[in-house]
């Protein structure tokens, strides 16, 4: 068995088992190490993941038969790991004095400790125990090493976000982004349906996820000129890219179910609909440059200013001017009351209107979409005081999104100008 053992567990555990008998609690630190707090993993005493070893604030007792307070541990332990990228191996090691080695009950809590790591949702078939030669004089301890594989190079990062958005690496539980947490290829990441995230690429280029918006990082190779070969997959919501221009040969694609947009240096939207709406559809929408939308039955060229669709025969519509021209009538700046009224003229081909609020004029803080098929729209009673900007987006009756009005800035009353 401890030939098998050594094969799976790699170099990091086959150390440990050689200088298992060292057991020092280590401080959390940068690198290599993943540190969790001491109230999360309270039965632990605090629990740490560094090069290769399980390190715990408090020993893990090695009483017979296995007391709560190691089990609970362990179950924390288990729980800690399935969630490493790239986890190889999982080894249990119960060092016993030569004394304790003969007895039954003892040698099985290595076994028993296995089973609670199998039961916190590793895979068994990446669990092994031993029970390793010891000395007299060593104290009995119960010791776990772990292998993995190096992680992959972050490809990109979370630069903006608002309201509540999730990244999932591989088939791990899906976990809270904040402002600069790192993408790699294979990451998924998904807005709620008041949330909005900003994606920023190695080469310049960036990703904005409207609310209720999922996305998987495919292909993302960019090399030390910046040439790319990008593949983003829309899995369902609205996607704008801004692609910064790159050299030969360079590629940057968003697939979705119907359609692959790809592109060359410009500035796009793509909007995907949810299965939940039956038949697929994809829609894009050229701002600059321009971009080839390919289905499975055609593909054509969308130049800056028009629209396409790929329903789920796979064709192309062909491309249709954007809406152009809103215009908001007030309040334009200046002082405003709450529940104040934003109005604006109307417009040919209009059939939705999308005013966007936010705190600046990029649209990234506390921002706001809302959709009206009116002319004019009171101002959310929640709004906070202060400076706001506001914008007007017109959308025609087949869902394509125009190209929006000029920005302006009031000041809803109580705040500073």
């Amino acid at each position: 068995m401890n030939t098998i053992v050594s094969r799976r567990i790699g170099r990091p555990a086959r150390r440990l088992l050689l200088l298992i008998g060292s057991w020092v609690a280590v401080a959390a630190s940068a690198g290599s190490a993943l540190a969790f707090d001491a109230d999360s993993m309270r039965p632990c005493g605090g629990l740490e993941l560094r090069d290769g070893q399980v390190v715990t604030g408090l020993p893990l007792a090695t009483d017979v038969p296995m007391n709560e307070n190691t089990r609970t541990c362990l179950q924390a332990i288990g729980k800690a790991l399935r969630e490493l990228e790239g986890l190889r191996a999982v080894t249990v090691a119960l060092r016993l004095p030569a004394k304790q080695r003969s007895a039954a009950d003892k040698r099985g809590l290595a076994a028993a400790a296995t089973d609670l790591l199998a039961g916190a949702g590793l895979p068994r078939w990446r669990l092994s125990h031993v029970v390793p030669l010891t000395r007299n004089d060593e104290k009995a301890a119960l010791l776990i090493a772990y292998s993995a594989k190096p992680a992959g190079r972050p490809v990109a990062s979370v630069s903006e976000l608002g309201g509540i958005v999730h990244r999932q690496r591989g088939q791990r539980q899906w976990q809270l982004a904040r402002r600069g947490t790192l993408l790699r290829a294979g990451d998924r990441l998904r807005t709620g349906n008041h949330s909005f995230a900003v994606v920023s690429l190695a080469d310049g280029s960036t990703l904005g996820l409207r609310p209720a918006t999922a996305i998987r990082l495919g292909r993302i190779a960019i090399d030390a000129q910046l040439r790319r070969q990008v593949r983003i997959e829309l899995l369902r919501g609205n996607l704008t890219s801004t692609v910064a221009p790159s050299g030969t040969g360079a590629n940057f694609d968003i697939v979705t179910r119907v359609a692959t947009a790809g592109v060359r240096g410009t500035v796009f939207r793509v909007d995907q609909n949810p299965a939940s709406e039956g038949a697929p559809r994809t829609r894009l929408e050229t701002l600059s440059g321009k971009v080839e939308l390919a289905g499975s039955k055609g593909k054509v060229m969308v130049p800056a200013g028009t629209g396409s669709m790929v329903r789920a025969d796979g064709r192309p519509s062909k491309p249709r001017k954007l809406l152009t021209g809103a215009r908001p009538a007030a309040p334009l700046k200046g002082r405003v009351p709450p529940g104040v009224t934003l109005r604006w003229h109307p417009l040919k081909g209009a059939a939705t209107w999308r005013v966007e609020l936010a705190r600046d004029a990029d649209f990234t803080r506390s921002s706001r979409s809302l959709a009206t098929t009116r002319l004019a729209m009171v101002l959310p009673a929640d709004l906070a005081a202060g400076k706001w900007f506001w914008r007007l987006t017109p959308i025609d009756a087949d869902g394509f999104v125009g190209m929006p009005s000029r920005i302006y800035a009031i000041v809803l009353a109580g705040g500073r100008p």
